[in-house]
């Protein structure tokens, strides 16, 4: 958490319980601007570990300040790297590689401030984050561990994705969606429309 976020008293005792099945815990939030009126919900869902894995496919599905995790995990992942942006992606994608257990509660823990002076408000930062060697290498490595069906540093570093490809790749996005919980599998079957050319595109660039 950052020094002007601020912890809802419920906290700990949600997701200190969920820590005795998991190494990270996170939980939903409320975003808040210059005051506490006109709170907005981050999403309700609760994410099981297996959901964590296909939603990381996609995207960092989790608010960094949420996070609650066990000290021996964090120690023998070695932490944080140094990358120019989304270094919590970076670190969760590690984690899952690493089969850490990785729970979301619906429950908000937080109330979360929004300002135009974050990173993550950054008009390039989507880009950056698709720019990030050090993410894009664990990135790859995950997708080849949930995906291994598929040869996807031959697929990402293709200079052409035929039509064939293309579909494969989608076709095991979308039925990766139906192991996820009832309530997540629309959202994400919608996220695997959307960002299987970014996300290829995006591997040809790094020719991982």
């Amino acid at each position: 958490m950052d020094s002007d976020d601020i912890c809802l008293p419920h906290r700990f005792s949600v997701q200190v319980s969920m820590l005795e099945d998991a190494d990270m815990v996170f939980g939903a939030a409320l975003w808040f601007g210059t005051g506490i009126a006109g709170l907005r919900p981050t999403s309700p869902w609760r994410y099981t570990n297996a959901d964590t894995g296909i939603a990381l496919l996609h995207h960092m599905p989790f608010s960094n300040p949420t996070a609650l995790m066990a000290r021996e995990a964090v120690e023998e992942l070695g932490g944080f790297r140094s990358t120019d942006v989304a270094e919590d992606y970076e670190f969760v994608l590690r984690a899952a590689l690493s089969e850490k257990r990785i729970l979301r509660t619906g429950i908000p823990v937080v109330l979360y401030r929004r300002s135009v002076g974050q990173v993550s408000q950054e008009d390039d930062y989507a880009e950056r984050t698709r720019s990030e060697p050090t993410l894009w290498r664990t990135f790859s490595e995950h997708v080849n561990r949930v995906l291994p069906r598929l040869d996807w540093r031959t697929i990402a570093s293709s200079a052409a994705l035929t039509p064939a490809e293309r579909q494969d790749f989608f076709t095991e996005l979308a039925l990766l969606t139906r192991r996820m919980s009832p309530a997540l599998r629309g959202r994400y079957r919608r996220y695997a429309i959307r960002n299987v050319a970014t996300m290829v595109a995006t591997g040809r660039d790094h020719q991982v």
